[in-house]
């Protein structure tokens, strides 16, 4: 394993965007009298409106053409722990993590029909908590998706991380076994030459990225034998991952759970990138305490975070890796509160750039009677889009236990999952644009 080497970080000032916004809710009332809520009291969804597929849908709603009136409601035979949604083509993939548990994949068609009677087992454990990670993302080649799951053996003390492919006809395959790494969360990227995991080793003080050809082999190109560690971090946790088709990787996390932030870019064959970021081939920052989500267009990179005072944020970054000072103010949008300061994104735990432009987040809004929501955002310039939603934001869901992801098909419309408090799984469909 080669090691990159090793930089202090140096986190540079950053400015932040300073802004009120009022929205007319109160932490009070009931999540369907929230901002945006695309959903009735009693009966569910509204029904869809006359006319065209989105004729008279305003952008922010469910979709009424897929599943139940925008939702699709996946049953199991136990209670689901948490679930993730990938967008496979024309397909959407649950994987869904049960209390067994058992880790399945479950392909359901575009409009949120779910083939629930022929799912692809990948593991199952003998105890709640054998699961430890999950990650996922569409499979280049066009055979599917690539799930990158970690378990803990009986005994508790090993920890197995395993890379699988699930083809679209439902077969599993094992393409790699790997060893010595923790039980924090993992993130896994690919592109047409590379498969790139991002993880912590097992003594929680090395980012370890690893690169796999598409037989789950080892890269050796990359760091000689397909491994390199970038040193040193402070109890590092990876949010975000890259891989652009020259080669290049691009990672983004926090130190510790409090911060700071940090984003590395290296070079095809694993070492640190010099021309990007502050510090010969990483960047971060010390105004935010997370880092949910990473992306990257032609022009540079976005982030999406929490400031240090719980509050979310969106980064812009050059291609060079420095915050990007011609973007927002300094480089910063700091999503502004809602209901009279009562609610306030938190949380940003996805984002993706929308086909005007726009950027679209999966968050957390806080709020503190009765609990904490989950919802979209979108912002188009400066702000948020006042034709989204209610005043740039819709309500997802209230009152969930597990993980909320968040794909975009290829019509641009963005699917919502997660794991509900009966143990049934939740697929949401929106209209964005």
């Amino acid at each position: 394993m080669k090691a990159a080497r090793s930089h202090a970080l140096r986190a540079p000032v950053v400015a932040l965007l300073s802004c009120s916004f009022v929205a007319a809710c109160t932490a009070l009332l009931g999540v369907d009298d929230l901002p945006g809520r695309a959903s009735a009291k009693d009966g569910g969804p509204e029904p869809p409106a006359e006319g065209g597929a989105d004729a008279g849908i305003a952008p922010g709603s469910l979709d009424p053409t897929f599943g139940h009136h925008g939702v699709a409601i996946v049953p199991g035979a136990f209670p689901s722990q948490a679930a993730w949604v990938i967008a496979d083509g024309d397909d959407l993939v649950l994987l869904v993590l049960s209390d067994q548990p058992t880790l399945r994949a479950i392909r359901c068609s575009g409009d949120g029909v779910c083939d629930t009677a022929h799912p692809a087992t990948l593991f199952v454990g003998q105890s709640a908590n054998d699961v430890l990670a999950t990650a996922a993302t569409v499979d280049p080649s066009g055979n599917g998706v690539l799930v990158y799951f970690k378990t803990r053996t009986a005994t508790g003390d090993v920890i197995s991380a395993n890379l699988s492919r699930v083809t679209r006809d439902g077969r599993v395959s094992v393409l790699a076994r790997d060893a010595n790494l923790s039980g924090s969360p993992a993130v896994l990227t690919a592109n047409r030459t590379r498969i790139v995991i991002a993880d912590v080793s097992t003594d929680s003080a090395a980012l370890t990225l690893l690169a796999r050809l598409e037989d789950g082999g080892p890269d050796r190109h990359f760091g000689g034998d397909g491994a390199v560690t970038v040193q040193p971090f402070v109890n590092p946790s990876v949010r975000g991952v890259l891989a652009h088709e020259n080669g290049q990787v691009v990672v983004a996390g926090s130190e510790s759970i409090t911060g700071p932030t940090f984003w590395a870019r290296l070079s095809d064959d694993g070492g640190l990138d010099t021309a990007f970021g502050a510090d010969g081939g990483i960047g971060g920052s010390s105004f935010a305490t997370d880092i949910g989500a990473l992306v990257a267009d032609d022009t540079g990179y976005l982030l999406g975070a929490t400031r240090s005072n719980a509050r979310g944020v969106l980064v812009r970054l050059t291609r060079e890796g420095r915050v990007d000072p011609s973007q927002w103010d300094g480089g910063t949008f700091l999503f502004p509160s809602f209901a009279n300061q009562e609610l306030a994104v938190s949380n940003v735990d996805a984002v993706t750039y929308q086909r005007d432009g726009a950027i679209l987040a999966l968050a957390t809004a806080h709020r503190p009677i009765p609990g904490d929501l989950a919802v979209l955002v979108r912002v188009r310039g400066n702000e948020l889009d006042p034709h989204f939603g209610q005043n740039g934001m819709t309500v997802v869901s209230d009152g969930t236990t597990g993980t909320h992801s968040l794909a975009i098909q290829r019509n641009g419309k963005a699917v919502v999952a997660w794991s509900d408090r009966d143990g049934s799984v939740r697929v949401a469909r929106y209209v964005v644009e």
